[in-house]
């Protein structure tokens, strides 16, 4: 008995940790260029003693779908969308890391940052710093940033051999297990006045809410006929005696 109780609960944990993850896709719907994420869980067996044995469930991680979302046109000029592969590099006190994220700005001196106010880097490595004069601005496909007196800087693009080895920071930021790959600018397509959309399904999120809350309440359920058997098993032991 203490075996359906154990096996239960480990379900339980497992149905809670996908209902985590199905609650934080669609508490971002609505972010630009956020991946949905599945909890990861591999089965892990136990001898029961008898010659038996108990399959519980284990969390092992989270896997992230990096399909691209939709381009939503926003007019802002700042705002800058990949049409294909490709992750900006923005600078933080705890090193460069990469986004899908082109919700950008200029701060007091005039340097491309992101809403938090990171710097966004060119292909030289460094903060993209545009002149007063900088008018007009057009950014190119290539990630080129032009104004009426010519280019001012272009954006550094890069992918990964293996996404997978993309770990979330937060505020649409993540860091690397390998080298970036820098994409050269024929290989880059970026559009102004755009953004990625989340690639979040919430009708399909949704469904699969409804699916974890009927099987949490089927191991409720589970969880009360043992708990039944136990107390008439206890019930009969005493009339016995």
């Amino acid at each position: 008995m203490k075996n359906a109780i154990y096996v239960s609960v480990s379900q339980q944990m497992v149905l809670r940790k996908q209902m985590e993850a199905i609650a934080q896709n669609i508490a971002n719907v609505n972010t630009p260029a956020y991946k949905s994420e599945r909890v990861l869980f591999e089965e892990y067996l136990i001898s029961a003693g008898d010659g038996t044995t108990i399959t519980y469930a284990n969390h092992t991680g989270v896997k992230r779908d990096f399909t691209a979302g939709r381009l939503e046109h926003t007019g802002n000029k700042f705002d800058v969308a990949f049409g294909g592969e490709g992750y900006f590099v923005i600078e933080t006190d705890n090193g460069n890391m990469y986004t899908r994220q082109g919700h950008f700005q200029l701060d007091n001196e005039r340097n491309i940052v992101t809403s938090s106010g990171n710097k966004v880097l060119g292909e030289d490595g460094k903060a993209i710093e545009l002149e007063a004069a900088a008018t007009n601005l057009t950014i190119g496909p290539d990630g080129t940033i032009s104004s009426d007196a010519g280019p001012v800087g272009r954006f550094m693009a890069v992918t990964f051999e293996n996404q997978a080895n993309l770990f979330k920071q937060g505020g649409g930021l993540y860091v690397a297990d390998e080298i970036p790959i820098e994409l050269e600018p024929e290989e880059t397509q970026l559009h102004q006045g755009m953004l990625e959309s989340s690639n979040v399904d919430p009708i399909l999120e949704m469904t699969r809410m409804i699916d974890v809350l009927r099987s949490y309440q089927s191991t409720q359920k589970l969880q009360q006929t043992d708990h039944d058997l136990q107390r008439r098993a206890i019930q009969d032991l005493t009339a016995l005696n």
